[in-house]
């Protein structure tokens, strides 16, 4: 649900980069969670996000570079989503909710400001119906060409497809930038007795290639209490590989 978001992490990661020259190393985290009993209301989880709003404050790792030649990222930032408003998207009546991802990245003692906007369009029953966003010199207009509906109830081990976007880079639809997918994926939360359910969003240019994958994940209650407990990025920006995750 945060498309855009992937633009302006890797902008600001090349920016960094080109100033700092090259390095090395590498990180990664593994999910050793155990799994979970239960079904939990997927739905009813979002639909607060998106009527309550939701903040987090998320601390940054990750590489910036190319090839074997990495460089570490460090920073933080915040996440917030606000609630949903009345707008008019792809000719009819939707519900808009504005997410934002701000703050700072770090490479070898290099800082840039980071910040993203992005516009998620939903139905009535909060079903998406696209998503817009303008960072980083880039616009994108995403319109879900398959699905959008998100699962009523998941348990852990769970995954499937949610939607399909057809991307552009304006509201006309005259000029295509590729496509998108969301998917998700639901594991054992860390606390006892929640889920985490990770969305997953690929995004492919117009010869189909894949460009970059974002994640949100949101840790469920079984009373469908949400909260953001981690962002995953990884793209490709001027033949700059960056990979990132906030927690």
């Amino acid at each position: 649900m945060l498309i855009k978001t992937r633009f302006a992490v890797a902008f600001a990661a090349t920016s960094l980069l080109a100033a700092c020259g090259g390095g090395g190393g590498a990180a990664g985290t593994a999910d050793t969670s155990l799994p979970a009993a239960g079904s939990f209301p997927i739905q009813t989880a979002l639909t607060y996000v998106f009527t309550h709003g939701l903040q987090k404050s998320l601390t940054v790792t990750g590489t910036a570079g190319t090839g074997a030649n990495l460089l570490p990222i460090t920073g933080s930032v915040t996440f917030s989503s606000g609630t949903a408003s009345s707008v008019t998207f792809n000719n009819a009546a939707a519900q808009q909710v504005t997410q934002t991802l701000v703050g700072s990245l770090t490479i070898a003692g290099q800082s840039v400001p980071l910040s993203s906007t992005s516009q998620i369009l939903l139905n009535p029953s909060y079903a998406e119906l696209g998503t817009t966003g303008n960072d980083s010199g880039s616009n994108d207009y995403c319109v879900v060409s398959g699905g959008g509906t998100f699962p009523a109830n998941v348990t852990a081990g769970q995954s499937g497809s949610i939607s399909t976007f057809a991307c552009y880079t304006d509201s006309s639809k005259n000029v295509p930038t590729g496509t998108a997918t969301e998917t998700y994926v639901a594991r054992a939360g860390s606390a006892a007795n929640t889920l985490d359910f990770q969305l997953i969003d690929k995004v492919y240019d117009t010869s189909g290639k894949q460009t970059d994958t974002q994640s949100t994940t949101y840790n469920v209650t079984t009373a469908g209490v949400p909260s953001v407990s981690q962002i995953n990025v990884e793209g490709v920006q001027n033949g700059v590989t960056v990979t990132i995750t906030g927690q």
